[in-house]
């Protein structure tokens, strides 16, 4: 009797949950507390799954998980939640979980609503459900590995730990574990002080370290015998970056060469294309030649003195100029050649939003609000330009 009552207790919550689905469609399938009570009568985990309508990666995964049965055979496995971030409940529970950037997000927990596993994106179906029983065969919470660690540490825990800190931008506890991974599986040394770099690096940016912690951990890599030369690349330009945010690019100087010598005559040309950019910024940087820049990073985007080449290149060296607070005249007449030749409306909606904060650095408010509202018309379900529009 009690199982008979347990069984009509779960469908009537199912069956008001999905009556509530049909007033609104972007109306959650049900709340976080509501999914507790059917996991914890159910015995089944709970997946949490956070998009955005403007997201296209979201809207694949959104028809899929609706059309596939290998997902829906997956997910039964499950409590599935779906959350909208453009919808008041979505916003208030992403407070929560520390949404980042990148989406669809899928936070797995216990019956409890304790996380157990965290992953982002979505690239079809089999990754997603190779994904889902791999986390699923490891029912785990964040807090349990922790209590683990203190008593009994082992590098699966600890790396998993690292990258769950590190998605969350907790960049301190993030450090601290790939730090212990580091000590523990020397095997993979350069992957441990990679990361150690990027978290350094990642949160210097956003005030967390001082950026010499950067410079300290770049010249780890450089000290490191045969050291992967993309990841060294990579390092060059986020320190870089860094530097520029920080104030601090008189001290990249040696950085800049080495990128230099490491790009500009690989027989890799992905690295060529980094021999520009690390040349054009060492001419701004540190022999403070802005015409010099300006010149090679044009040749880096092939772009010519009349404007010809690649429409697709304006952009980006539009950007490079912005960053940098250099040539923003000619960055704005390039990217209205752009809105003149471009049908693409998201595209061209990004290169609004950059002739926008362009006007905006000139003190031109109007102007600037002007090419937001295109921005906002040319791509209506991006959330970001109202923002920028306020903001302004």
């Amino acid at each position: 009797m009690k199982k008979l009552i347990l069984i009509f207790s779960i469908l009537a919550l199912l069956s008001s949950v999905s009556l509530f689905a049909e007033e609104d469609e972007h109306a959650p399938s049900m709340t976080l507390d509501e999914a507790k009570t059917v996991a914890q009568q159910s015995n089944k985990p709970i997946l949490i799954k956070f998009v955005r309508s403007d997201c296209k990666y979201c809207n694949k995964s959104e028809v899929d998980f609706d059309s596939s049965q290998t997902i829906q055979n997956a997910l039964s496995k499950v409590i599935l939640l779906n959350f909208n971030l453009q919808d008041d409940y979505g916003k208030q529970l992403s407070e929560a979980y520390d949404i980042g950037k990148y989406l669809p997000l899928f936070i797995l927990t216990d019956k409890n609503g304790d996380i157990m596993h965290r992953w982002d994106g979505y690239s079809g179906v089999d990754k997603f459900v190779n994904k889902l029983y791999r986390s699923l065969r490891d029912p785990v919470t964040i807090k349990e590995r922790e209590a683990n660690i203190a008593s009994n540490p082992v590098v699966r825990d600890v790396n998993i730990l690292a990258s769950y800190y590190e998605d969350i931008l907790d960049y301190k506890k993030a450090v601290h574990y790939w730090h212990q991974g580091l000590s523990m599986k020397d095997k993979y040394r350069q992957t441990y002080l990679m990361k150690l770099f990027e978290n350094y690096a990642n949160g210097s940016w956003n005030d967390v370290y001082p950026f010499d912690s950067v410079k300290a951990a770049i010249d780890i890599l450089f000290n490191e015998p045969d050291f992967n030369q993309a990841d060294l690349i990579k390092a060059i330009r986020m320190t870089s970056n860094v530097a520029r945010k920080r104030n601090r690019t008189d001290e990249i100087k040696q950085y800049l060469i080495d990128g230099i010598d490491l790009t500009k005559n690989s027989p890799n040309p992905k690295f060529n294309r980094y021999a520009f950019l690390f040349g054009a910024d060492y001419a701004l940087f540190i022999k403070q030649d802005t015409v010099s820049a300006i010149k090679i990073r044009k040749n880096g985007f092939n772009i010519k003195e009349d404007h010809s080449g690649s429409i697709k290149d304006y952009y980006p060296f539009a950007r490079y100029c912005y960053d940098r607070e250099i040539n923003l005249v000619e960055a704005k007449e390039l990217l209205l050649v752009v809105t003149n030749r471009i049908d693409d409306g998201t595209y061209k909606a990004k290169v609004y939003s950059l002739l926008g904060k362009i006007a905006e650095h000139n003190g031109d408010r109007k102007e600037a609000l002007k090419y937001v509202e295109q921005a906002m018309l040319n791509d209506p379900d991006n959330e970001y330009y109202p923002e920028q529009y306020t903001e302004i």
